[in-house]
């Protein structure tokens, strides 16, 4: 009966790790596209901010292109030790242990740098960092820290056009220019020879020459309403991404309630 038990905990537990690393999969799905999240200047290996943490805004920016994932910090003044100082340095690990230095994006009229972009080592919550603000105290070395990511705040901002709506928006520029009818011919031909003015003017057919126009009218609303939808469409799949969380999330929990239930009837059974 022990035996028993302790293979139906172990198959629940085994339900709710998958469950719950299903849960950070979904919350770090980045497809190409601008995505905000929130970050912070944590400690380098406590669970507490850094003594820099006001040096860094809350607000960054991931940039996902061409499979490359491009994240955009920024900066503002602290006051350290009663000296206000600001973020003249940043290094960021990889995945690999290597600190590579993080590209300068922006400075403010001081020269002093106030954002900075890297690129995205992995998505893990944590990202180990030395940040350097250049503070005379403390003979101007970098100190060690992590840049905290709340991946649950991610949020899409913008997405690439798709390359059906690119055609759709070129489209227009390469339609080609109305064919000249048979009736503009003639009525060409007639300023050339006066003899032939009255039979071209009463061969012009008026539903003929307004045609072109309509079907560049219909065509370009066509187009409209296909761009429209590519537009739409990455909103779609990200509220389709956050209905598949949820679900999992409520998976994860029933698991977790089921083998406490089962824990508990063992236990009753044994005494």
């Amino acid at each position: 009966m022990k035996k028993t038990a302790k293979i139906i905990i172990s198959l629940v537990l085994l339900l709710t790790a998958a469950a719950l690393s299903a849960v950070s999969v979904f919350a770090v799905n980045l497809d190409e596209g601008t995505y905000s999240v929130k970050v912070y200047l944590w400690h380098s290996s406590k669970d507490k901010p850094s003594m820099a943490e006001d040096a860094l805004k809350e607000e960054a920016k991931i940039v996902v292109r061409n499979g490359e994932k491009r994240m955009y910090i920024y900066t503002k003044e602290m006051t350290m030790m009663g000296i206000t100082a600001s973020l003249q340095e940043l290094e960021v690990e990889d995945s690999g242990g290597r600190l590579t230095s993080a590209k300068v994006e922006s400075k403010d009229s001081d020269g002093n740098p106030t954002s900075f972009s890297f690129i995205l080592p992995h998505t893990d919550e944590y990202i180990s960092v030395k940040v350097n603000p250049h503070v005379a105290l403390m003979a101007n070395q970098a100190i060690g820290a992590r840049i905290k990511v709340d991946y649950s705040s991610l949020a899409l901002t913008s997405a690439p056009k798709t390359q059906a709506s690119q055609k759709a928006a070129e489209a227009p520029s390469k339609t080609e220019p109305p064919k000249t009818t048979e009736a503009e011919e003639k009525t060409s031909a007639s300023a050339e020879d006066p003899s032939q003015t009255t039979s071209a003017s009463s061969a012009v057919n008026p539903e003929e020459t307004t045609q072109p126009s309509a079907q560049i009218q219909s065509y370009e609303q066509s187009t409209s309403a296909e761009t429209e939808a590519a537009e739409i469409q990455p909103e779609t799949e990200n509220k389709e991404s956050g209905s598949g969380k949820t679900w999992v999330i409520i998976a994860a929990a029933a698991a977790v309630i089921i083998a406490a239930v089962v824990v508990i009837i063992i236990r009753k059974r044994n005494k």
